[in-house]
């Protein structure tokens, strides 16, 4: 049974996805890791070339993980969508750049009940997937440095109706995870070791802050 993904939308809290890269974490670790300490979700890098991953890592991901795993495949056609769905995938990220055809990836995702994450990087991938009106949608700063990533997030969150649910990578630090929250993310797409720090050690003690997990 496919586990929704509405945890990664709160108005209580800032959810947690956990980049999961199996080049650099190993698995087990990493999985038992986000679930002790409150994760809300995984993604995980099942590109082999891209993040030194599998396919065949989803389900026993989703064994040692309460929450939903999302196969981080870059999905491009419905062949990447049946493989998703078969070997137990609670979501799939699909990007800008690497999908010829997003409504025809959509339409295949919906026969599928998959749900699709779009992952775009500046205001012209942005624009392309909210023209398919894909609901769930990752903003990734590529390679920037954090406070840069964090800016550029910033200005292409501005605007963005309520309705669509966003997720923001490039926060190498608890602090700029909050600050993104507080300009209007749902969600921050987080390495594993983030969850380490302690909210109250970054918030102002007059303000109360949302947090990762528990």
């Amino acid at each position: 049974e496919r586990r929704p993904l509405d945890v990664l939308r709160s108005d209580a809290r800032f959810a947690a996805l956990i980049d999961v890269v199996p080049r650099r974490d190993p698995v087990r670790a990493a999985t038992d890791r986000a679930q002790e300490q409150g994760a809300d979700a995984i993604l995980l890098g099942t590109h082999h070339f891209a993040f030194g991953g599998s396919p065949r890592l989803l389900r026993p991901a989703r064994e040692r993980f309460d929450g939903p795993v999302i196969m981080g495949c870059f999905a491009a056609d419905e062949a990447d969508i049946a493989i998703a769905a078969a070997l137990e995938a609670d979501g799939v990220v699909a990007d800008v750049r690497h999908a010829p055809d997003l409504p025809g990836l959509l339409a295949a995702a919906r026969c599928y009940a998959m749900p699709v994450l779009i992952q775009a990087d500046d205001r012209a991938t942005l624009d392309a997937a909210r023209r398919v009106e894909c609901p769930r949608l990752i903003l990734r700063q590529w390679d920037e440095p954090d406070e840069r990533a964090g800016d550029r997030s910033f200005r292409l969150i501005q605007g963005l109706p309520d309705a669509l649910h966003v997720v923001v990578a490039g926060a190498r630090t608890l602090k700029t995870a909050l600050a993104l929250r507080r300009s209007g993310a749902d969600a921050a797409l987080v390495l594993p070791g983030l969850l380490d720090t302690d909210v109250e050690d970054l918030a102002p003690p007059d303000e109360s802050e949302p947090g990762f997990g528990h």
